[in-house]
């Protein structure tokens, strides 16, 4: 959830990103950290757990790719359009122009990782995965272990 603008230390507008987690169904949501966003003239950052990333540059076409770790020190990251002004519809949204972002791609015999967004006009993030899994000959059935996240905005 979004809250709090301000003034940023460089002087932009940007916004407190509250993220909420609860341990189990049973329980009440409770806050786990605070992040912040911020839109310039080119590009969208966000500072998770104190990094800045770049999430998006502008202007932006199927072209796109950019260092997503241009502001930290984790080393380049290629971020790039993968998909551009395309439906989707999924859970109920339906929305007509969409962009999707890849973060990461690597497979080969031993590794499969894959990270994505995809960002709306007007709404934001709405849909992001992550996967990373250590597999068995190129065969991501055959997994020995790993993890598969994935975060969905339903309204």
């Amino acid at each position: 959830m979004t809250k709090n603008p301000y003034i940023d230390g460089e002087g932009d507008i940007a916004f407190q990103l509250h993220r909420y987690w609860k341990p189990d169904s049973t329980e009440h949501y409770q806050i786990k950290d605070v992040w912040s966003i911020k839109k310039t003239v080119s590009s969208v950052e966000k500072v998770e757990e104190n990094i800045r990333f770049v999430k998006m540059i502008f202007p932006l076409d199927e072209f796109s790719y950019w260092d997503g770790n241009l502001f930290n020190q984790l080393g380049e990251q290629e971020y790039a359009v993968n998909q551009i002004h395309i439906p989707y519809n999924m859970f109920g949204l339906t929305l007509d122009s969409v962009v999707e972002i890849t973060h990461e791609f690597n497979a080969n015999l031993l590794e499969y990782d894959n990270a994505i967004e995809i960002y709306a006009i007007h709404k934001g993030l709405i849909y992001k995965e992550e996967i990373n899994l250590n597999i068995n000959n190129g065969n991501v059935l055959d997994i020995n272990y790993g993890t598969e996240y994935t975060q969905i905005r339903i309204e």
